[in-house]
């Protein structure tokens, strides 16, 4: 990955050649600040994984919300929806110090013995959830688009019978304490977010953050501006895109038409 990403010949075939050998089908253990991370390489969407990508992973959102969490007060609660292996629990695990537990949700079986086992190695409590994240209690399953039938672009349906259980954050109980809300779903953002009123309205301030894409907004009809009106509604919040942090959100405008042309955004939106 080093030769690729720095041009030199040849790197995409050693790579090719490591792969079909079947060196990289098992997991690695990567450091980061605080901690490691286990990252299973034999995953499709964590291939090309290696300790440069995870350090810059989703670095303008990481960045964005530790600067938005050093204004919440005492301590703080991070529950992570849709968390994968835990990469961006353990990276705000070790960048926010006030960081006093962690929650995190993952519906992928493939995905969630390594976010147990990422979970496992901080030095804070911090529990990984095998369930999904929405405004109900109950089953779904989980399903996806021509567009995108990779482990990380799966999105849940609610079906009684379906082999995934669905809970709301405001079944947690979390009171008392700060929260950070960060939330990618793959369009039911706001779903997660209308189950976690309560919780919000309880918390001393929270920060929310969540994805904003226009593929997955085309599908679902869902304008992530929609998410920002109903957060809102709870009490008033400052709105930046981490990947424009210089655009304005008006919550009253469509999403896209306010940023440029990037496919995917992250909203960060810090209680006032």
């Amino acid at each position: 990955m080093f030769m690729v990403r720095h041009g030199y010949p040849g790197g995409w075939r050693l790579l090719d050649l490591v792969r079909r050998l079947g060196i990289v089908k098992k997991p690695i253990c990567i450091p980061v600040p605080g901690g490691f991370l286990d990252v299973p390489l034999h995953r499709e969407c964590q291939t090309d994984w290696d300790e440069s990508y995870v350090l810059q992973y989703e670095k303008a959102f990481v960045d964005a919300l530790v600067s938005a969490a050093a204004s919440l007060p005492g301590s703080i609660a991070l529950v992570d929806c849709g968390a994968d292996i835990g990469t961006l629990s353990v990276l705000l695990a070790g960048r926010v110090p006030r960081l006093s537990r962690i929650i995190a949700f993952e519906p992928n079986e493939e995905a969630f013995p390594f976010l147990e086992s990422n979970l496992r190695r901080l030095s804070l409590p911090a529990v990984a959830r095998a369930a999904a994240v929405s405004d109900f209690r109950g089953r779904a399953r989980l399903d996806s688009t021509d567009l995108d039938r990779s482990d990380s672009a799966k999105f849940i349906v609610a079906d009684p019978a379906g082999a995934v259980t669905v809970e709301r954050v405001d079944g947690l109980g979390i009171g008392g304490t700060s929260v950070i809300l960060k939330v990618d779903v793959e369009g039911a953002e706001i779903d997660v977010l209308r189950g976690a009123l309560e919780t919000l309205r309880a918390a001393p301030a929270f920060v929310v953050g969540f994805e904003a894409h226009r593929e997955v907004a085309t599908r679902t009809g869902i304008d992530p501006i929609e998410c920002v009106r109903l957060l809102e509604s709870v009490r008033p919040i400052r709105v930046a895109a981490a990947e424009e942090p210089g655009a304005h959100i008006d919550s009253r405008r469509p999403f896209f038409e306010q940023v440029g042309a990037l496919k995917v955004y992250n909203l960060v939106c810090s209680s006032t």
